[in-house]
């Protein structure tokens, strides 16, 4: 049994499948929040780290950097980055001396308590996710994910 999500992104809209198992840890963990330890009672349920807000201020205000969890990549999950000057309804906005970034609710359930880096590599630069205490283990690129369960 699958459940099918729709993620929003601009007007686009894109869905993709998560197993029964997966949705119902996502559920499990929202019923069972612990207040103590529940990341979604933080302040902010996603950090920026001082690279991330350096670079997003290199790129211009202009845009928002969007992140988002796909169904796919090696692991199972993906992160996901994009530039998007857009924001939806359904949107939740991080600030950090004066940038944004912008995250739909469904995918926020598997970033929660994790810190957006920016990180610059002889082989690459990029954005990512590190310390995400959802994910049990990842590729070694770091750009996919599985979820605890």
């Amino acid at each position: 049994m699958t459940c099918l999500l729709r993620r929003s992104i601009g007007l686009i809209q894109r869905p993709f499948r998560l197993s029964a198992v997966t949705w119902q840890h996502v559920q499990r963990c929202q019923s069972k929040a612990d207040p103590k330890t529940d990341p979604s009672n933080e302040t902010e349920p996603l950090r920026l780290s001082d690279s991330c807000v350096k670079q997003l201020k290199k790129l211009g205000m202009d845009k928002n950097l969007r992140v988002f969890v796909e169904g796919g990549g090696c692991s199972g999950f993906q992160y996901k980055f994009d530039l998007d000057p857009s924001f939806n309804p359904e949107d939740r906005v991080i600030e950090k001396d004066g940038v944004k970034i912008v995250v739909d609710k469904e995918s926020l359930e598997y970033l929660k308590g994790s810190t957006i880096d920016y990180s610059e590599e002889l082989i690459r630069s990029a954005f990512r996710v590190v310390n995400n205490p959802v994910a049990e283990q990842g590729c070694s690129c770091g750009s996919s994910f599985n979820v605890k369960l």
